[in-house]
């Protein structure tokens, strides 16, 4: 088999990837330390729960989500390709700052969940019908 004839079948395996995955980046130095560095603490915070530290389940899922949305953001390109002139949206050698901007929003929403737990968790909705307009009809616990 000749060395082009290879190149040929690679890059074919590559867009089938591609094609099946979605396009992903192709991190250097250190943006790829820093997704890298957030994979290992996801796994060490996996581990730790599995092993010793016991966590209530909504945390738990909270906390996972957050990671997941955080590398979903900071390794996929928004778009596959550029469209209606947005290059920035499908850059695929560098991070982006709007995608490290939506990374963190995401990732904030979803830890939101494990770091106001309790207020969340006693928060009652009212089901009686007199609740005072404007107030959607949220009672705090008492």
């Amino acid at each position: 088999m000749t060395r082009n004839a290879e190149e040929q079948r690679l890059e074919t395996v590559e867009r089938i990837i591609e094609e099946g995955e979605g396009a992903h980046r192709k991190l250097q130095g250190i943006p790829k330390v820093l997704v890298f560095s957030i994979g290992v603490l996801w796994s060490l915070f996996q581990l730790s729960i599995a092993g010793w530290w016991i966590l209530d389940t909504v945390i738990v899922r909270a906390v996972h989500l957050g990671f997941a949305l955080m590398l979903v953001y900071l390794n996929l390109p928004l778009l596959k390709k550029t469209r209606l002139g947005l290059k920035f949206l499908a850059v695929r050698d560098r991070i982006p700052a709007f995608d490290m901007v939506i990374a963190a929003i995401a990732c904030l929403s979803a830890l939101y969940i494990a770091l106001d737990y309790t207020g969340i968790s006693t928060l009652r909705i009212s089901r009686c019908a007199g609740h005072h307009p404007g107030t959607l009809g949220l009672d705090p616990a008492s």
